[in-house]
């Protein structure tokens, strides 16, 4: 019987002070896919909220493992905290900002997310000790305007800068209350 071990190759950054020429190494938190062997990242993913107006939080999170080359998903940790939506605390913002007696005019739709997601990522990779490369919360994904066609999926809120290529505005994942939904 003939036993075949993958050799897995360690990456790492290598930290250099052009000044004193010290040189640190530290280890490239990037999971690799088990499948293609290539990078795959770590996306929290936020469960939909209830549309309910009195329940508009996410009661399911989960840290999964996703490879953009293969588009495998592995859920590596769940969790069950109580989070404020932020897509639907951003539509009742976007309500307000319609009227001229509510608007802010310096309102900023971008910083708005970055301030709320950059956060709870930091929350969630204290907790799980992976580092995340993007915060995706489970919505309705549109396709068709004309017949509102589309599918459940992750809208993608913020991005790792270093991970800026691999991810678009949504990811064709759902997770919901616990269960992984295709």
């Amino acid at each position: 019987m003939d036993i075949v071990q993958r050799k897995r190759k360690r990456y790492e950054i290598a930290l250099v002070n052009l000044k004193s020429e010290d040189i640190e190494f530290f280890p490239l938190r990037f999971p690799i896919c088990p499948d293609r062997g290539l990078f795959s990242h770590y996306v929290l993913f936020l469960s939909r909220p209830s549309r309910d107006i009195t329940w508009s939080m996410s009661t399911s999170q989960a840290v999964i493992r996703h490879c953009p080359n293969c588009y495998e998903f592995e859920i590596v940790k769940e969790f069950s905290y109580y989070i404020s939506s932020i897509l639907l605390e951003l539509e009742e913002i976007a309500s307000l900002q319609t009227s001229d007696e509510t608007r802010d005019p310096k309102f900023n739709y971008a910083k708005y997310i970055a301030d709320q997601s950059i956060p709870l990522v930091q929350s969630f990779e204290s907790e799980s000790r992976k580092l995340i490369s993007t915060l995706s919360e489970g919505d309705y994904i549109i396709t068709d305007p004309r017949d509102a066609g589309g599918y459940f999926g992750g809208r993608i809120l913020w991005t790792h800068p270093l991970a800026t290529n691999f991810f678009g505005d949504t990811i064709d994942y759902d997770y919901y209350d616990g269960v992984y939904v295709q």
